[in-house]
């Protein structure tokens, strides 16, 4: 399976990305290959946009729709611990058989482009997961789809396909020699996903500038536009939501989701349902609690300082003090700086940790002022004392495997 994937999804990938970009010009002709664009017609799709927490979000909306009584498709990026994960129907990851038929799916249709150059560009992984998914999901007869963005928006596959609607979480600066050199250049970007059919916009509160341009964006296309804020937090399921600042992506997450099943029928949402529904949600890595031999272990995928602060927060609720190790890794494109400058202060041991196979810009070893290890050293790390983990969503996946994790299921369906 592990070549079937290589082939499939990530070789045009790794032939071209020290040379070429990714190309959407070519994502689209998968896409038309598939005919995909008219079999969306009568599905309703969700899209996830932002900086932080758009896993968060897919999933809670995906929660809520299936707990309206839908059959619900979820593509999110990266998986939680491995590429087949990426793709689930009613929070399950697919079956090993439906995966392969993806993957072979992707390739015949590969065989039916012009031939990969520089100047075509490539297929994203990111891309060819969310297009292969949208036409698994549509065979598997789904009622509705979430999509969570890949990177940016205009410049990611997500702006490929019609949104009946989109979540919003925080943007901020991110990916600037990728998306934009600035964060007005950023937002416009992620707002970049809008189309005519687009007729809802729940976002969480935003700063100045990228507030204007979503309320800009909106005007545009003539959509609603909902702010998801404490105000409008509903606490009947405040137990089940996510402690700390993924709090209001998991309420964006529900509101979006009920929203869009209204528009599939015209039922009464069950308070009932959602409740049993929202109780099982299980995503680890977003201040997710472990326990691994006689270690202690929280995981959390910030990337900011904010993210930090309310991570090492939680840890010292829950640890009584501050953690004995926080482990961190993250790109030189992230907040580095104000991990550093945050860390100073925090009467931890600050490590990073160094991920040798990922193709990410890590910093170098001379920026980060603490203890540095190799990955093959972190398991040592989490099997005594209290450590929080912190950092990507592909360093958290990478943890939740040495912790053996079970992600097959994220949450489960009640009264169906």
């Amino acid at each position: 399976m592990d070549e079937l994937e290589d082939r499939a999804m990530f070789s045009e990938w790794s032939q071209q990305r020290n040379v070429s970009t990714r190309s959407l010009k070519r994502a689209s002709l998968v896409i038309k290959q598939l005919d995909l664009t008219k079999k969306l017609r009568t599905i309703p799709v969700l899209g996830v946009v932002g900086s932080k927490g758009k896993g968060t979000s897919a999933v809670y909306a995906s929660a809520a729709i299936a707990a309206c009584g839908h059959k619900v498709g979820t593509i999110t990026s990266p998986g939680v611990i491995a590429n087949i994960d990426r793709v689930r129907i009613d929070g399950r990851v697919l079956s090993s058989e439906l995966y392969q038929d993806m993957l072979n799916e992707i390739l015949s249709v590969r065989e039916k482009l012009p031939p990969l150059s520089q100047k075509t560009g490539y297929l994203s992984p990111s891309g060819l997961y969310m297009i292969g998914g949208v036409s698994t999901l549509i065979k598997e007869g789904c009622d509705a789809i979430v999509i969570e963005a890949g990177m940016g928006g205009r410049s990611d596959e997500l702006s490929l396909f019609e949104l009946d609607e989109l979540i919003v979480t925080q943007i901020f600066n991110e990916h600037n020699e990728i998306i934009g050199p600035t964060l007005i250049d950023i937002a416009r970007n992620k707002m970049g996903v809008l189309s005519a059919r687009t007729r809802r916009i729940f976002s969480l509160p935003q700063a100045d500038p990228v507030r204007k341009e979503v309320i800009a964006a909106c005007d545009k296309f003539n959509s609603d536009l909902i702010w998801v804020n404490e105000e409008t937090d509903d606490d009947s399921h405040a137990t089940y939501y996510p402690p700390g600042h993924n709090r209001l992506n998991a309420v964006a997450g529900v509101q979006a989701g009920v929203a869009l099943c209204k528009s599939i029928d015209t039922q009464q949402v069950s308070g009932s349902a959602l409740r049993k529904t929202l109780e099982t949600v299980h995503y680890p890595g977003r201040l997710s609690e472990h326990q691994h031999k006689e270690g202690k272990v929280i995981i959390d995928s910030a990337i900011s300082r904010d993210g930090l602060v309310s991570a090492i927060a939680f840890a010292v609720s829950r640890f009584g003090r501050d953690p004995d190790i926080i482990a961190v890794s993250l790109h030189r494109n992230k907040d580095l700086e104000g991990f550093i400058q945050e860390l100073q202060s925090v009467n931890s041991r600050k490590v990073f940790v160094n991920i040798k196979k990922s193709h990410a810009p890590y910093p170098s070893r001379a920026a980060w002022p603490w203890d540095w290890i190799e990955d093959d050293e972190l398991h040592r790390l989490l099997e005594t004392g209290t450590v929080l983990v912190v950092g990507t969503a592909y360093y958290s996946a990478f943890v939740l495997k040495i912790l053996g994790d079970n992600t097959n299921c994220i949450f489960r369906v009640q009264d169906r």
